[in-house]
C-alpha cells in the first residue's frame, strides 16, 4: 500500500467515531424523541384537566409540530422492543463522566424549573397565547403540586 493511500486510510479512519458512538447517538435520539412527546402530552393532559384548550398555547403546538416533524424525519416508531434495546444498552454502557465538570446540567434544568413553578404555585396562569414552552412546563410541575398539597390538606389525620 503507498504511504499516501495510508495517509488518507489514517484520516479516514480518525474521522470517525469510535465504536459504539453511533449507536450511542442513535440511542440518545431516541430518548429525546421519546422524551418530547412525553412532555407534550403532560404539559396538554394538564391544560384540558384545568379546563384549557391545549390549541390556545402557540408554544406548546410549535414544539409538538417540530417533536413531529422531527420523529417522521427519522422514521422513528417506537416499539416495546426498541424500547428495550435502548434500555439494554444504557445498562451495558453506564456514562463515565459525560456531564460538564462544572455541574450536572439537569440540576440547572430543575433549579430554573422550580424558580419560573414558583410563580404559579397559588394557582395563576401565564398567559397561554404568549408565554414559552419552559413556562408552560413549570406551569404543568406547579397544577401537580397543587394537586398533591389539596391531596395533603384533605388526607384525614391520625
Amino acid at each position: 500500500m503507498s504511504v499516501s493511500h495510508k495517509r488518507r486510510l489514517a484520516r479516514l479512519l480518525a474521522s470517525m467515531p469510535p465504536p459504539g458512538q453511533a449507536e450511542k447517538r442513535a440511542v440518545e435520539r431516541r430518548e429525546g424523541l421519546r422524551w418530547n412527546a412525553k412532555l407534550c402530552a403532560c404539559i396538554r393532559r394538564t391544560m384540558v384537566r384545568r379546563g384549557i384548550d391545549p390549541e390556545a398555547a402557540p408554544a406548546l403546538l410549535k414544539y409538538e409540530a417540530e417533536a413531529k416533524r422531527e420523529a417522521e424525519l427519522v422514521g422513528f416508531v417506537d416499539t416495546p422492543e426498541l424500547r428495550a434495546a435502548d434500555t439494554a444498552f444504557r445498562a451495558a454502557h453506564p456514562e463515565e463522566d459525560d456531564l460538564d465538570h462544572e455541574g450536572d446540567p439537569r440540576e440547572w434544568v430543575r433549579a430554573e424549573l422550580n424558580r419560573i413553578a414558583a410563580r404559579f404555585r397559588d394557582g395563576s396562569s401565564p398567559d397561554f397565547a404568549h408565554c414559552s414552552m419552559s413556562q408552560l412546563w413549570a406551569w404543568a410541575l406547579a397544577q401537580e403540586w397543587r394537586a398533591e398539597d389539596v391531596a395533603e390538606d384533605a388526607a384525614p389525620v391520625s
